[in-house]
């Protein structure tokens, strides 16, 4: 699928959830996840397969399970009507402190602080309507206490994860083994810089996962079930 037309889907299904009926709010809340990753943990693949297995399976249609990824910084900035620009500044690599204060200084976007709550606040609108899977960007956090929503986190043995890296991207395992260093100390930078937590903190999570050990095919019926059976929990067992 291509970028254009997930950012239209997901546009969708924002309109579908805002359109529904006042009297929704009395019923349960819709059951919603989030997926936090180690890189090379098959994450991306996971959440793919994930959302069309709750499509299907889900009896409730509307509004239909949307995955919220990498095009979750569009929706941030079509939310609070920013300029496309400050996409680059939105990722979960570490941003260069001075680079971003000198562009705020000289109006050239928010402060990171700002830009760090609109996501943080669509976020929270997202998991609050239901029917979503959130990647990264500290969803677990945004998300803590709320009923329906299931917090999981994918983990694997750094060989496995260099394998899979090095099949992904058709790269040599030191390319690989660079990569995945990096981009993994980015997210602890990023969870630790805008939340003040270990990413690696079990307590976040209801569901821990090692990739290692299941199929794809195994890890979506796991996270689907637990997810349901979250969203259907009496409140004094929902944490």
């Amino acid at each position: 699928m291509s970028e254009t037309r997930l950012f239209e889907k997901c546009r969708a299904y924002v309109t579908s959830s805002v359109d529904r009926q006042v009297g929704a709010r009395h019923t349960i809340a819709l059951p919603a996840i989030t997926l936090s990753r180690q890189v090379g943990a098959r994450g991306t693949s996971i959440a793919k397969l994930l959302v069309q297995h709750l499509e299907q399976d889900d009896p409730v249609k509307l509004p239909p399970w949307t995955l919220f990824d990498k095009n979750l910084i569009r929706r941030v900035l079509d939310d609070h009507q920013l300029p496309r620009h400050l996409e680059k500044f939105m990722s979960e690599s570490h941003v260069n402190e001075l680079q971003s204060t000198i562009n705020e200084i000289v109006g050239l976007h928010p402060s990171m602080w700002e830009l760090h709550e609109k996501m943080s606040s669509t976020v929270l609108r997202l998991l609050s309507q239901g029917h979503v899977i959130v990647v990264g960007r500290g969803a677990c956090v945004v998300g803590a206490g709320m009923r329906n929503v299931l917090n999981v986190r994918l983990v694997g043995s750094v060989k496995q994860r260099l394998l899979h890296l090095q099949h992904l991207f058709d790269i040599c395992e030191k390319t690989a083994a660079d990569r995945m260093l990096a981009d993994d100390r980015n997210r602890r930078e990023y969870f630790k810089s805008h939340f003040g937590r270990n990413i690696e903190d079990p307590e976040l999570y209801h569901l821990i996962i090692n990739t290692d050990m299941l199929t794809e095919e195994e890890i979506v019926r796991t996270i689907a079930q637990a997810a349901m059976r979250h969203n259907q929990a009496p409140a004094a067992l929902a944490v």
